[in-house]
């Protein structure tokens, strides 16, 4: 009997997490893919969030939708600054491996530090998004700041993005139906132990402070 409980355990998840990354294609191309990528992602991390903390129960369908109408402007704000800064990276890119000389390496290593600060920022800005209330820029800056000083956590979400690049080129059609779930889960699950340690850090400096 608890065999039987945990399989229908384990199916009820897959069918949970294939249903999300459903959900997520859908509202994504729904949007025309630019601008519905971004709420369609904040909606998938929404969910993730919930599950995670431990709120497994949440009506999929329902609490999707009423993110992706709730937040399509507001995110996509946001959405177009890191769209845009991609495209100054790649024009950059474009323009240095054409130009030769000794100056050029110097703006190569520049260009990929910067590259890594904004991978870096994109890959922890859903959670963010998702678990603070700031302004559209606030969250940017937040969440460079989260990802260079919970370098482990970083590190997983790293780890995550590459795993999911391997089932790309090897397994598409799991990623097809679990890869933007599945990632979403890893990167989400870091992010909350990032923001849990530096929430214990800050209630126990200001402990010392009222000291």
């Amino acid at each position: 009997m608890k065999l039987n409980g945990n399989l229908y355990k384990y199916c009820d998840w897959i069918m949970k997490f294939g249903y999300l990354n459903l959900l997520w294609m859908l509202f994504t191309l729904t949007g025309l893919i630019i601008f519905g990528f971004v709420p369609a992602t904040i909606s998938l991390f929404t969910i993730i969030r919930a599950w995670i903390r431990g709120d497994s129960d949440l009506p999929i369908w329902s609490t999707f939708l009423k993110v992706y109408k709730s937040e399509f402007v507001k995110s996509n704000k946001v959405g177009l600054v890191y769209l845009l800064g991609g495209y100054i990276l790649y024009i950059d890119e474009r323009f240095l491996v054409q130009s030769p000389g000794n100056l050029n390496t110097v703006m190569v290593i520049l260009l990929l530090i910067v590259a890594l600060l904004f991978f870096i920022s994109f890959m922890y800005f859903f959670p963010t998004y998702v678990h603070f209330k700031l302004n559209p820029l606030a969250y940017i800056r937040y969440s460079i700041m989260m990802g260079l000083s919970q370098f482990p956590y970083t590190t997983i979400m790293v780890s995550g993005v590459w795993f999911s690049y391997i089932l790309l080129r090897y397994l598409p059609g799991v990623f097809l139906f679990f890869g933007g779930s599945i990632l979403s889960y890893i990167v989400m699950w870091s992010a909350n132990k990032a923001f849990e340690k530096v929430q214990v850090k800050a209630m126990k400096l200001q402990k010392l402070n009222t000291l």
